[in-house]
């Protein structure tokens, strides 16, 4: 539903737009009899036991040995991106959810991708989500949760995106995309793409400008904008995101905040458990200069954004 900038959007109440995606949350363990399991599932690993796993009765954790398949399936949660209808002003918020480096169906790179253009033109104000243990929880009990240093690489998934749609012309062998339609009646719609990354420009495009003022309340439309920009060939691996482009003086999530949820208590008499993630989450930004702030919201705040 929507075209341009509200494509997905619905009305959830007065004032209020909202987006919903889809994310992983961990997985879960399902038996399906034999005929019934399908292994082209994307989002399924079969599991078949072998002899040593059967016991003396030939069953498998006390099931009918007709019931000798088991699949690993993706437990599914949601990040919605709320939208102001007045200002354009975005936040999001994530559901439970696991980081795509651990996952069957990753999915973050997606919200990721989706929330980019959103940062370069000051739309989106803040970022809530969870981080529920601290770094010193090995991967295999996340349980489907984060932990500062997975969030810190999603969160670099994110800033690599930001700098791509600032700096095209640093991205070399970029490939990009027009729409077939404009967003609007009475808009221009764009024509073939540039030979060169000298004849493209961002500035170009003055219907969706990177710098907007604040006091913006209408978000212009264009037949192409940073929506538009698709930038594949070098997008980051998860094994070189720290190698950051950008300089410590112009970090690409500067003004961003993130507000941290979720937090599971550790049932000690020690510190909260918030205080070690916070200081982890500040640490691990700061060396890769992401710009981005940390805060653990007290239980009945007030948030004003």
């Amino acid at each position: 539903m929507g075209r341009g900038h509200e494509l997905g959007y619905y009305r959830a109440c007065n004032g209020l737009l909202v987006k919903c995606l889809g994310i992983s949350h961990g997985k879960c363990m399902k038996r399906h009899p034999p005929e019934s399991t399908n292994p082209s599932q994307s989002n399924c690993v079969n599991y078949s036991p072998v002899p040593g796993e059967m016991g003396d009765a030939g069953t498998l954790s006390g099931m009918s040995p007709s019931f000798s398949t088991e699949t690993h399936t993706t437990i599914d949660s949601s990040a919605f991106f709320i939208r102001d209808h007045a200002t354009g002003r975005e936040i999001l918020i994530f559901g439970d959810v696991e980081p795509d480096s651990l996952s069957l169906n990753p999915r973050n790179k997606h919200v990721w991708y989706t929330a980019a253009p959103k940062i370069v033109n000051s739309d989106l104000r803040a970022i809530f989500i969870e981080c529920s243990y601290n770094d010193g929880t090995e991967d295999c009990v996340l349980y489907g949760h984060l932990c500062p240093r997975h969030l810190i690489k999603e969160l670099l998934v994110l800033a690599h995106r930001v700098f791509a749609l600032r700096n095209p012309e640093q991205i070399p062998g970029d490939k990009r995309k027009r729409p077939s339609t404009p967003d609007v009646a009475g808009s221009q719609a764009v024509g073939k793409r540039a030979k060169s990354d000298a004849q493209y420009s961002l500035q170009g495009h003055s219907a969706n400008p990177v710098t907007r003022t604040r006091s913006s309340s209408r978000r212009p439309s264009s037949g192409m904008g940073l929506d538009s920009l698709e930038i594949s060939s070098n997008d980051p691996s998860t094994d070189n995101l720290t190698d950051v482009p950008w300089q410590s003086e112009d970090p690409p999530l500067s003004g961003l905040h993130v507000w941290i949820m979720h937090i599971k208590d550790d049932m000690t008499d020690g510190p909260p458990p918030g205080d070690r993630i916070l200081r982890e989450l500040r640490e691990q930004a700061n060396q890769v200069s992401l710009g981005c702030s940390f805060r653990i919201p007290d239980r009945g705040e007030n948030i004003w954004i």
